[in-house]
């Protein structure tokens, strides 16, 4: 589709008009048939990269490897067994191979696409997003600390756990990003491309990404409340993708949410294995739930909203900008009319 065209169909509302965004989507192979087959292709890779990592499972069992099983956890890196490590490389290959692969065999164009519209991946707004999501993150584990010390653990580690912290860092990076290509980068161009409705695009691609996440402990504790907030981050989350146009602040902020799950974990079934401080909560583990819990939601909605000010406030040292979509046919920014619009 050329920017001309693109100018032409600036919207009006988010469910019902063309967005700009989602029409850079409207390159090289893009239509229905092309989206189909991509989306099939996609899931074929995805399953035989899957296939993969559970043949190294069976590997490692069989020759006796790894001795009572691989962890089975969100983030299941644990230092007693080593191996762990390429198990979870090789879990979240599957999510970032397989939409890089399809983009460039399928669609026809750069597997870069899966991080921005046109750019690439943007670095600085990652570490302006994850630096954000870290002083909130961590100013909520600092007050959960104060107002309920007997309810947390610091465990005893050693200096040979540090290698293992980094080790953490880089391999949740992996598992994040490939998340976020799948659903973000490839699914939302795609569908995007053939049905440029923002509102109905970014809700299906919510839902399929919350589905993902329903067999997690928290969420057989606590099923209403993880579904609500996990579709809040999602939606703050899409909001920055479109703001920027770019993978990267979203990615920013999935990367950190993980990290601190891991150093930090405050949730039934989130692993302990390289936890720096462990919060046991005295609701979930008697068996109760935090739907009605006012201070809860209060908590959250602060934090949720110091987040927002982080990103969005021009002054603040983590400011996002708002990109411009570009015209398809020049690579420059559209038209002043089109801006508005997005």
């Amino acid at each position: 589709m050329s920017g001309r065209s693109a100018r032409n169909t600036a919207p009006r509302g988010l469910a019902s008009q063309p967005d700009p965004v989602l029409l850079q989507g409207r390159e090289r192979r893009w239509r229905w048939p092309w989206a189909a087959l991509g989306l099939a292709v996609t899931g074929l890779a995805f399953f035989l990269l899957f296939l993969a990592s559970i043949s190294f499972e069976d590997l490692a069992l069989r020759l006796g490897w790894v001795t009572g099983g691989l962890p089975r956890d969100a983030f299941p890196l644990d230092p007693a067994r080593p191996l762990s490590a390429v198990d979870s490389v090789l879990v979240s290959l599957p999510f970032l191979l397989a939409p890089l692969f399809a983009l460039r065999a399928v669609h026809g164009v750069t597997w870069r696409r899966a991080f921005s519209w046109g750019k690439g991946f943007a670095w600085r707004q990652f570490w302006r997003a994850a630096f954000a999501s870290l002083i909130v993150g961590g100013l909520g584990v600092a007050f959960g600390y104060l107002t309920e010390p007997q309810q947390h653990q610091i465990p005893v580690r050693g200096l040979n756990y540090l290698p293992w912290v980094a080790l953490a860092l880089a391999i949740v990076f992996v598992q994040t990003l490939g998340e976020d290509a799948l659903f973000k980068g490839y699914l939302v161009r795609v569908c995007g491309a053939v049905v440029p409705l923002r509102m109905p695009v970014v809700a299906t691609v919510i839902a399929l990404f919350v589905a993902g996440h329903l067999w997690n402990e928290d969420f057989s504790r606590d099923f209403t409340v993880n579904v609500i907030y996990f579709t809040i981050v999602e939606v703050v989350s899409f909001t920055l993708l479109f703001r920027t146009q770019n993978l990267a602040a979203s990615a920013g902020l999935h990367w950190m949410n993980n990290v601190l799950a891991t150093v930090a974990p405050t949730l039934p079934g989130q692993p302990v294995y390289l936890a720096l401080l462990i919060y046991t909560d005295p609701v979930y583990a008697a068996g109760g739930g935090r739907l009605l819990d006012s201070i809860m939601h209060s908590a959250n909605l602060v934090g949720l909203g110091l987040l927002l000010v982080l990103l969005l406030w021009r002054r603040s040292p983590f400011y996002l900008e708002r990109a411009d979509p570009l015209d398809l046919a020049t690579g420059a920014p559209q038209e002043d009319g089109m801006r508005r619009s997005s």
